[in-house]
């Protein structure tokens, strides 16, 4: 017997609710996004040679940063 392979369930109505094209805060947030990343990204190796403690204050400022986000 073969594995069942999908979602055999049946469709939401919410399936239908579809955005019908997309929003510039879509492009902005996304561009942001990415920014962000790419900057991770190219200090990761500065951040592994920081001492713990110093790297335990940026931890404490960014995790503030986020909460203050959400």
């Amino acid at each position: 017997m073969l594995p069942m392979i999908g979602d055999r369930r049946l469709p939401s109505p919410l399936d239908a609710i579809q955005p019908d094209h997309w929003l510039c805060e879509y492009t902005a947030d996304l561009t942001n996004l990415l920014h962000v990343l790419g900057r991770l990204v190219r200090l990761e190796p500065r951040q592994a040679d920081l001492p713990p403690e110093e790297a335990s204050q940026y931890r404490t400022a960014f995790q503030a940063q986020i909460a203050r986000l959400n």
